[in-house]
């Protein structure tokens, strides 16, 4: 079977997407808006009242549907941009979570898709069956009745001896995906009814821990190749199951048939041999029009980040500040093996006071510490046999101490570049949306 990928597949899903109805554009102005549209916020939750949650329920799908509501079909990245700042939202101590009550949400593959109260479920499995669980039979029933419940209503019921209420929503997607999302359940963060993704085949020769034991230039590099080889294999497989599983798929069926496949393990990226300390991967955009940064596809340690434009600039470089322009301002060309070093400052997740508030909506970068990273092109669809080369930059830094960045930037800069010459073959972003549009860009109660 000829797996090569037609450029006129992400037209026509885009189109899709755009045809939603998107209406107004994001600006940080709007981003300050969410949740105008009324409902319970999660302080004034009483979860012993079945309309107190519901009410918060629909204040919870309403904020994600008020994302869309904005934008005009122009302006998906910043849709994503904002879809995300909300993802995050919810996931902090406001409005839309307060103590123990916040929301999840699951898709039909029972892959949590977010989850308020411990984000590290995210790319996690509900097992309905768990053994040992004090919520997978809640789950389960929520999800059903959701199911069975007319469209755009909330289903409701107790689950505790106290006599909580916790109630789920369905939202489906055009391709007979959805997300039923859960507000009122409370749980432990170990419980077994969640469990890591099956990761097989996201083994590497050289570990992140072995990197951050021993941080050298040879080992990062040994990482980041190696990372590179895992994720044109994993889109491989998507590709070659999808294809023994639903022969007969075509057009934008099977494209959304491998998104879906390779979401489900988007949460091997940020654990086992990819994520230890504060080594971790990234990946991003390789070409990008100079008006609207890269955006960028996965970042093993922040999801907050995974579909954005980096449009983040760091103030204390004094060349090139924004790091998208930066990483391809020093790969100098892009093609297939170009690489670079690169020195930035950004957020040390081994350093607690490493934070920078509101990085996002100020279009800052999340932290201080001085960054040395390597990073390469290569094409995700390497591992398929016929299929247009499609470009992402990869790469992974270590935490060199501040004298590193201080010194190249008394030279003048802050990189070394690479060689190559620019590439202008097809774009199309099924890793984009794998990680990043199935699982909110589809969110909509029409069908």
């Amino acid at each position: 079977m000829n797996f090569k990928i037609q450029r006129v597949i992400l037209s026509f899903v885009l189109s899709v997407f755009f045809a939603l109805g998107l209406v107004f554009s994001f600006g940080m102005e709007a981003s300050a808006d969410h949740g105008e549209g009324g409902g319970r916020v999660a302080e004034d939750v009483d979860s012993t009242k079945k309309e107190h949650v519901s009410e918060f329920l629909d204040n919870v799908v309403g904020y994600y549907e008020e994302a869309y509501d904005r934008h005009p079909p122009d302006a998906f990245n910043a849709l994503i941009r904002e879809v995300n700042i909300y993802n995050r939202a919810v996931r902090l101590e406001g409005d839309y979570k307060h103590g123990e009550v916040y929301s999840l949400s699951i898709n039909n593959r029972n892959i949590v898709t977010n989850h308020a109260r411990y984000p590290n479920l995210f790319g996690y499995e509900f097992d309905p069956d768990a053994m040992g669980s004090d919520v997978a039979s809640t789950i389960d029933a929520l999800i059903k009745g959701a199911n069975d419940a007319p469209q755009g209503m909330n289903h409701c019921q107790t689950y505790d001896q106290v006599g909580r209420y916790a109630c789920a929503r369905r939202v489906n997607d055009p391709y007979g995906g959805h997300l039923t999302f859960i507000a009122g359940l409370r749980h432990s963060g170990d419980d077994s009814a969640f469990s890591p993704p099956n990761c097989n085949g996201f083994e590497l020769e050289t570990s992140a821990e072995y990197v951050h034991e021993d941080p050298t230039d040879a080992n990062l590099e040994a990482y980041v190749k190696g990372v590179i080889e895992v994720a044109q294999n994993q889109f491989a497989r998507t590709v070659f199951a999808s294809a023994k599983e639903f022969p007969d798929l075509t057009g934008p069926a099977r494209t959304f048939d491998i998104l879906r496949r390779a979401y489900d393990q988007s949460a091997c990226y940020r654990i086992g041999d990819l994520k230890h300390g504060n080594i971790y991967t990234f990946i991003m955009e390789a070409e990008a029009d100079p008006e609207e940064p890269a955006a960028v596809i996965i970042n093993g340690n922040n999801f907050d980040l995974n579909g954005t434009n980096l449009e983040l600039n760091d103030d204390k470089l004094s060349g090139e500040q924004n790091i998208a322009r930066l990483f391809i301002q020093e790969l100098g060309n892009v093609e297939i093996g170009s690489s670079t070093y690169v020195n930035y400052h950004w957020d040390d997740p081994t350093n607690p006071n490493d934070n920078v508030a509101n990085f996002l909506e100020n279009g800052k970068v999340p932290g201080t510490s001085c960054k040395r990273s390597y990073i390469e092109v290569a094409s995700i669809t390497g591992a398929v046999p016929g299929a247009d080369p499609t470009l992402y930059i990869f790469g992974s830094g270590t935490y060199p101490g501040d004298d590193v960045c201080e010194a190249e930037d008394d030279d003048g800069g802050c990189a070394i570049a690479g060689t190559g010459h620019t590439y202008k073959g097809a774009l199309l972003n099924l890793f984009v949306m794998a990680f990043v549009m199935f699982p909110v860009a589809l969110l909509r109660r029409r069908m």
